[in-house]
């Protein structure tokens, strides 16, 4: 094993002994992630009176500045691998819509913050939590899931990526955790080295993650 690969391999371990809180601000992670397993080979179901589960997309939160990921490149790739993993997920579910005009939220400053703004609320349990991204954000544009994520730069070039699923009917919050050296997160493009793309691996770790938490609400 590389010594790349091994820092990386000891980090992922000790990130899964200590359930680091992330999302939520609350020692409850384990718990989040735990909720993928046991709903595997289930899929979102369009609600009463509904004919589609409308599904859309915000720019990931950067987890250093609590705020909305600056418009980067890094943010454009991001974006670009969620948006790929919607879509897989789509073609293996035809009852989802994705970012369908009228039930759909603006990927805007305002509504992420307004996201981040709930998730960072210490005043505010993990149930309190969800209601009111239901209430606020869900509820007034006829919106069934929010696919967003967490973004997060550590000492040591080491980049945390976090995709997670805010789901209305089922009141829940499932996300995957990716740790990248940066490195192994960031390449140069074969046709234009002057170019940064995500390294392939890390674009098919994060659209594939996005895939698996739609498949299994």
């Amino acid at each position: 094993m590389k010594s790349n690969d091994k820092r990386i391999y000891i980090i992922q371990i000790l990130i899964a002994l200590m359930c680091l809180p992330f999302i939520m601000g609350q020692q409850d992670q384990c718990q989040i992630d735990k909720t993928i397993n046991q709903m595997i080979g289930q899929k979102f179901k369009p609600s009463a009176g509904q004919s589609s589960v409308y599904v859309t997309h915000l720019t990931f939160m950067d987890a250093n500045t609590k705020t909305m990921m600056a418009q980067t490149v890094t943010a454009e790739l991001i974006n670009k691998a969620v948006v790929d993993g919607m879509q897989l997920a789509k073609n293996a579910n035809s009852d989802l819509e994705i970012n369908h005009p009228g039930h759909k939220l603006a990927n805007t400053d305002g509504n992420v913050n307004k996201l981040v703004n709930i998730f960072w609320d210490v005043n505010l349990t993990k149930g309190d939590k969800i209601q009111k991204i239901v209430s606020e954000l869900m509820d007034p544009n006829q919106v069934d899931a929010i696919v967003t994520g967490q973004y997060l730069e550590k000492k040591g070039d080491i980049i945390n990526v976090r995709p997670f699923i805010v789901s209305k009917s089922k009141k829940s919050i499932v996300s995957k955790n990716h740790i990248f050296d940066k490195k192994q997160f960031l390449c140069e493009d074969p046709q234009t080295p002057s170019i940064k793309i995500l390294c392939q691996s890390a674009h098919e770790k994060i659209r594939d993650s996005v895939k698996e938490l739609l498949d299994t609400l």
